[in-house]
């Protein structure tokens, strides 16, 4: 058993192959017995009640059973409020972070295994880019599910009187949220966390078969590897800072009574602006460049928090791409505080920019130097802009 055969959470579950992370031991890859709560399940569907004057209470009985983790039930619904991370129908684990993390590990093995040999006899190279593709959405649903850490409560459907009154909801700690944000940090939004070699991406040549119903001119021919990786990274990020975990984080103030290590939304915008900007925030001695995926990240950022301040939902304002309109609509329903914050952290970006310009733009190379001057100049544009109504 490695760690991945733990219990998992939830909801009815479509259990992929078992695959340990890179160095540790590898159980069976697929179930090779029913568990506890598969039992459960046919007890409850299949049991024979004594009678139908009874048959209610009968069932009702069986139910009442659910309190104990291995019987832990969630409806797809579940999944899709973003609300309790051990709601999950793909993960292999009593621990989705973990779990997640080493599913991130597995992903960059993969990557880094993949050669002109893993494409079968008779088989092109757009099989390849296929596969690496598939990594790619893999690599996605784990962000999602670590991402679903902050801000998040685990939720449990529990009969007050059957659980003598134990509550439906559970904030995520705040040790776990700062681990699943330095997760993120480390596995998406590091300039060194997404990498792919030359070599490989060099192979992804994509299926040219011309066919009534097939248009072969609507993508690229060669592979658009900056955007894959950048749609990661952005989607990550507006994942954390969608409107509605930000307004649960703003609310965590009032479901946890007593708890003097919280984590707010100040840690929350802190961290990830500090992760995301260390080279303007905390940057080097000598006067290194930005790197293009850098500078797409913090631009999606920036458009990120630009929303939050001027609240430009639904205008198009600026918007020309996919990644714009993202940014721009989902902060929708973000707290006040949000705002706020989003305000305060462009000011500290903007004295950033000004004094690294200051003591290196001389130094700079012209693609950085053109980069932050243009950041400055919209930076000062949203800051002095009115708020959308007003």
């Amino acid at each position: 058993m490695t760690q991945a055969q733990g219990m998992a959470s939830s909801v009815m579950d479509y259990l992929p192959p078992n695959l340990a992370p890179p160095d540790q031991p590898q159980g069976d890859y697929f179930p090779t017995q029913i568990g506890p709560y598969d039992r459960w399940a046919i007890e409850y569907g299949y049991r024979p009640v004594t009678s139908r004057a009874t048959a209610q209470r009968e069932v009702q009985a069986i139910a009442n059973r659910s309190g104990p983790p291995e019987l832990a039930y969630a409806p797809d619904e579940d999944i899709y409020a973003m609300l309790d991370p051990k709601a999950s129908a793909w993960d292999m684990s009593a621990d989705p972070l973990g779990y997640a993390e080493g599913q991130m590990a597995i992903a960059k093995a993969i990557w880094d295994r993949l050669d002109w040999f893993s494409v079968n006899p008779g088989e092109g190279y757009s099989q390849l880019r296929q596969r690496v593709n598939l990594v790619f959405f893999h690599y996605d649903t784990q962000a999602d599910i670590i991402a679903n850490y902050v801000g998040g409560q685990y939720f449990t459907r529990t009969d007050p009187w059957n659980s003598r009154g134990q509550p439906a909801f559970e904030p995520v700690s705040a040790s776990d949220q700062r681990r699943a944000l330095a997760v993120l940090n480390q596995q998406v939004f590091a300039p060194d966390a997404l990498a792919l070699s030359p070599e490989l991406v060099n192979r992804l040549a994509p299926n040219r078969w011309l066919h009534w119903g097939q248009n072969p001119f609507t993508d690229r021919i060669d592979y658009p590897i900056y955007d894959r990786i950048l749609f990661t990274q952005a989607f990550a990020l507006t994942n954390l800072l969608d409107g509605y975990r930000l307004l649960r984080l703003r609310d965590s103030e009032f479901n946890q009574r007593g708890t003097a290590d919280r984590f707010t939304l100040a840690e929350l915008f802190d961290t990830v602006g500090q992760s995301i900007w260390a080279e303007v925030l905390t940057p080097p001695a000598e006067a290194t460049p930005i790197s293009g995926l850098r500078q797409g990240l913090q631009r999606h950022h920036l458009n990120t928090l630009t929303s939050l301040v001027l609240r430009n939902h639904g205008s198009g304002d600026g918007v020309t791409d996919l990644l714009g309109f993202v940014a721009q609509e989902f902060t929708f329903g973000a707290p006040e505080e949000a705002r706020v914050l989003a305000r305060y952290q462009l000011r500290q970006i903007q004295g950033a920019i000004a004094r690294r310009l200051s003591r290196q733009g001389r130094r700079l190379d012209t693609a950085t130097l053109a980069y932050l001057d243009d950041v400055g100049d919209r930076l000062a544009k949203v800051l002095d802009a009115p708020l959308r109504g007003q």
